[in-house]
């Protein structure tokens, strides 16, 4: 059962569910894709990268990943 305030370790900083849209966005699948696999909303997804974005510890290669 997903916790929708659950965290993964501090040093990531980022949600449980940010997490799994990050490893979504890392398969290159597109919003929708992530939305239908993850069962929320494609706005739900897109509210979800900008966070994903300010992680300090992410390369520019990676920011550009396509969603």
């Amino acid at each position: 059962m997903h916790v929708a305030n659950q965290r993964t370790p501090p040093e990531a900083g980022i949600s449980v569910r940010e997490a799994e849209v990050l490893a979504a966005l890392g398969e290159l699948l597109t919003t929708a894709e992530i939305g239908a696999r993850l069962f929320i909303s494609i706005r739900t997804v897109e509210s979800h990268v900008p966070s994903l974005l300010r992680i300090r510890t992410c390369s520019p290669v990676v920011r550009l990943t396509p969603f």
